[in-house]
């Protein structure tokens, strides 16, 4: 047993198929087979449930576990051998909500890799800023965090302090309020991100305070389907003031109580942060000091 047989089982577990394993490690498919059923003969087990979709066993679920904690730490080990080069290689791993990731960090990373011209960067969505599932399976070294709701095994940096607003049609009647209250907003039809996202968690928290049942005509996770439907619609959104600079199909009311997201960048404390992944923490730490 060797880590590029452990690479190719993981690979094929998260893939989900040979096929789809082997165009990502850019091998042969039945060279993939191969080496996963090697592996099973080595380890005299069965790995894997061969079907439509490709599942561990319970003993390919306890080999996974091990692996990804291998491969991470080999990882780990060439990371750190590249930071020796003064940051002329190496990768910021970073999981965001779509929001930031879209109208946010773009400008950021642009700004940043002036100075890093070879860091690269690998972006992961996820549905809510306060996600954490990629950093448990370490397939990202940092994430974008709720500075209000840190997880007490993180370590965070505030970075952006980000208005949260109502989103309407120019053609909305609402448009031509200077702001609105939430409690205001709340009895209109409105699309809204699905469960667990943040700006979701606001609204159903003004549900339940006021015992109103929720007239949603739109939930997704995809920002420009919710601004899409927002768009054509009489309907409400909720989003951060940031979008309005880039999206003028919809026009933005902040509320009467002003409603604000302080936002960080956290990783798991007591864990190992590349020279490349620091770098990049201390430099949108000191851009959110400028800025203020």
């Amino acid at each position: 047993m060797n880590l590029r047989q452990l690479e190719i089982f993981s690979t094929v577990i998260h893939e989900g198929s040979f096929t789809q394993a082997a165009r990502k490690l850019n091998m042969a498919q039945p060279a993939v087979s191969i080496a996963v059923r090697k592996l099973e003969e080595r380890l005299e087990l069965k790995l894997i449930h061969r079907a439509d979709d490709i599942t561990p066993t319970a003993e390919g679920y306890i080999l996974l576990e091990h692996a990804h904690q291998l491969l991470n730490d080999m990882r780990l080990t060439q990371q750190a051998m590249s930071d020796l080069h003064e940051l002329k290689a190496g990768q910021v791993r970073l999981s965001t909500s779509p929001i930031l990731g879209n109208y946010f960090f773009p400008e950021k990373i642009q700004a940043f890799r002036k100075h890093y011209p070879n860091i690269e960067f690998q972006i992961h969505y996820q549905k809510t800023i306060s996600e954490r599932h990629l950093l448990d399976l370490q397939q990202c070294d940092l994430c974008v965090v709720n500075m209000q709701e840190i997880p007490k095994d993180f370590d965070a940096v505030f970075i952006s302090q980000q208005e949260v607003v109502a989103c309407v049609a120019p053609t909305n009647p609402l448009a031509k309020k200077k702001n609105l209250a939430i409690a205001e907003a709340i009895k209109h039809p409105t699309a809204l991100y699905c469960e667990g996202h943040t700006l979701r968690n606001i609204m159903d928290r003004e549900y339940k305070k006021r015992q109103i049942t929720p007239n949603i005509i739109m939930e997704s996770d995809l920002t420009g389907m919710i601004l899409q439907t927002v768009a054509n619609t009489q309907s409400i959104g909720l989003c951060l003031r940031t979008i309005s600079q880039h999206e003028p199909a919809i026009n933005v009311i902040p509320f009467k109580k002003p409603l604000y997201l302080n936002v960080g960048i956290g990783w798991k404390n007591n864990t190992y942060l590349s020279a490349a992944n620091r770098a990049f923490v201390d430099f949108m730490e000191t851009s959110s000091n400028k800025s203020e």
